[in-house]
């Protein structure tokens, strides 16, 4: 496993990529909004960075 994200309630992810996560998440009101999230890369405690 390389890491965990986190994402909002309602958020359904469709791509993941380098640095960036894509997907669409759905209001209260059932309106579908497209929203892109950087990653943001942090070494956890006792993690090695891959080579």
């Amino acid at each position: 496993m390389l890491g965990e994200v986190a994402t909002p309630e309602g958020f359904q992810v469709h791509q993941v990529g380098e640095d960036f996560v894509l997907g669409v998440w759905r209001s209260e009101f059932d309106v579908e909004h497209v929203q892109m999230y950087t990653l943001n890369r942090t070494q956890s405690p006792g993690m090695s960075t891959p080579p």
